[in-house]
């Protein structure tokens, strides 16, 4: 955990959110002249322009991707099922009666979820490692720098994913304060 944590930590600095900031004054710009031609769809402006926005920053991604994008509803909807996970009060069976995760049937939602979440991640990194235009990002400072922060691959794709998810989260709580 610890390691995780200062791999994260140089990236979430006040001096990181400066050299994000022309991105975001971009993003910004293009988030109000969405909102001002269709006021209406504004919960999906806001999810475009949170997506788009830590694309860039998480996998270094310059397509433009949209609230409707199968992969931003992909990763919405994994975060949403890992958030259910770690709430307080989410206590699972074989937390009461350990032998259970040695019955095959057990967990298997569990199960499938956690796959279909490394296959999905994992192919957001397979595509920063695959392609030496992308820019910079923090997956690839990751997998360049992972020696120093003993790092394994599996590790850095999760750690990615929670990168995206930390950034695309606080946009959802002003959707919160909008509501």
């Amino acid at each position: 955990f610890s390691t995780c944590r200062r791999a994260l930590h140089p990236h979430l600095q006040p001096k990181a959110a400066e050299a994000y900031q022309p991105l975001l004054m971009s993003h910004a710009k293009n988030l109000v002249l969405e909102i001002l031609d269709d006021p209406h769809n504004f919960q999906n402006h806001v999810i475009t322009f949170s997506s788009m926005t830590m694309m860039k920053v998480a996998y270094g991604t310059t397509t433009p991707t949209s609230a409707t994008d199968p992969l931003v509803k992909e990763m919405y909807q994994l975060m949403k099922v890992v958030s259910k996970l770690l709430l307080p009060d989410a206590h699972y069976l074989v937390d009461s009666i350990p032998w259970l995760k040695h019955i095959h049937w057990y967990g298997r939602e569990l199960k499938w979820g956690f796959e279909r979440s490394k296959r999905l991640h994992t192919g957001q990194l397979n595509r920063v490692k695959d392609d030496v235009d992308i820019g910079p990002s923090f997956t690839r400072f990751m997998l360049e720098n992972s020696d120093h922060y003993g790092l394994m691959e599996v590790e850095i794709t999760f750690l990615s994913a929670a990168f995206f998810g930390a950034g695309s989260d606080t946009v959802r709580c002003f959707r919160c304060v909008r509501r």
